[in-house]
Formats: C-alpha cells, sequence, structure tokens
C-alpha cells in the first residue's frame, strides 16, 4: 500500500511534526527506510548533522517567495532559525523508550521529565517550537510511568490511587489499563493490604 502524505515545502517545523509522527506511528511494527534523492539534500543532509552534533551553533535556512514553486523571488529571502534543540527532546524520548524495554520505569520518568523541562524553558510548546503531540505524549507518558513505577515497587495502594485519579479525570491512562484487565487485578492486589494470596505471590512472580 502506498499511502501519500502532503509535507509544506517552506516549512521544517510543520514538516518534522508530520513526519515525526509518521515514523512514530509506523516505528512499532515496520522497517523503516527513509530514502531520497541525492545532490543538494545530501549537502543539506550532511550539513545539518554537522551542525547538530556539536553544542551552541545555530542553524538556520532562507525562506521566500516562491510563486512558481521553482525559484525564491529576489528581494524576498530571510532567514529561519531552526529548533535544533527539538533533537535533544527527541533523544530523551527515545531514552525513555529504551527504559520502558528493560522495566525501568524510573529511568524512563527521567528521561520523560528532562524533554518536559526542555520544552519549559523554551517557553513551553510555541516557544520550544515541540509539536503539540509531544506535549501530550509526555504528559500520558509522566502518568503512564508514574504508575507502573509504584506497582513495579509494590506500592499496589499508591498505583491504585494513581489509578483513580485517572479515571475521575477520564485520561486515556485510565482506560487503557481497564480495557486491559490491570486496573481489576491491581485493586484486588489493593484491597488484600499484602496479605498472603494467590495473586499477590503471582504479581512478586511477574514482577520477578
Amino acid at each position: 500500500a502506498v499511502i501519500v502524505r502532503e509535507i509544506p515545502p517552506d516549512d521544517p517545523d510543520a514538516a518534522f511534526a508530520v513526519l515525526e509522527a509518521e515514523i512514530d506511528r509506523l516505528r512499532c511494527d515496520s522497517v523503516i527506510v527513509v530514502d531520497y534523492t541525492g545532490g543538494t539534500k545530501s549537502m543539506s543532509s550532511a550539513l545539518f548533522l554537522a551542525a547538530t552534533a556539536h553544542e551552541g551553533i545555530r542553524l538556520q535556512f532562507m525562506k521566500g517567495a516562491r510563486p512558481d514553486l521553482t525559484s525564491v523571488e529576489p528581494g524576498t529571502e530571510k532567514a529561519v532559525e531552526l529548533p535544533v534543540h527539538l533533537i535533544g527532546i527527541a533523544r530523551d524520548l527515545d531514552t525513555a523508550r529504551e527504559f520502558v524495554a528493560v522495566r525501568d520505569y524510573a529511568a524512563a520518568s527521567a528521561a520523560v521529565v528532562s524533554a518536559q523541562s526542555c520544552i519549559e524553558k523554551r517557553g513551553g510548546r510555541k516557544g520550544s517550537g515541540a509539536p503539540a503531540a509531544w506535549v501530550r505524549r509526555i504528559e500520558l507518558w509522566k502518568r503512564w510511568l508514574k504508575f507502573f513505577d509504584s506497582w513495579d515497587r509494590f506500592d499496589h495502594r499508591g498505583a491504585r490511587s494513581l489509578l483513580e485519579q485517572g479515571r475521575d479525570v477520564g485520561s486515556q491512562i485510565g482506560q487503557d489499563l481497564d480495557r486491559n484487565g490491570y486496573g481489576a487485578r491491581l485493586e484486588k492486589i489493593a484491597l488484600a493490604a499484602g496479605q498472603p494470596s494467590f495473586l499477590l505471590v503471582e504479581d512478586l512472580w511477574l514482577n520477578a
């Protein structure tokens, strides 16, 4: 199947948001290959990678009116700075995924908080240029990771409280956990208050 996504030619931020969301959607069950025509694109890619390999280097591109969609109209050029710091945020989110894969929820949470701090230091989402989807993802991951970190530390009551909070605000995390049966299992363990039971022994075994 061929899927076509429209990408704005002169808006790197908007293009990045579309492309990153598509890659994130496909990466779970696909081998992704990014292919493009060579020439000046290869030169631009190399320059971009060289710039982002070092701290403190500003990256910009020249934008101008292109009524015929081929050449820039003389006199309309202006420099537009690219938010290079988004690469650091993306790496933090990728690091969080890696920690989740080995069930290290506390470390994953720290990576997510680092990404959020970078956005906040730059004046929130609009000031940082971060896609709105990233901000929503960070908020969801923070709640999700806090919940599983509590459960992983056998703080069943704390995890149950977080689950109930999620239900109260109608958040996605509460719905997802209930849909997967985690909610009902956790409530039974929490109500047992640490007393010996099959569910508690099973929980200890699964954790190990």
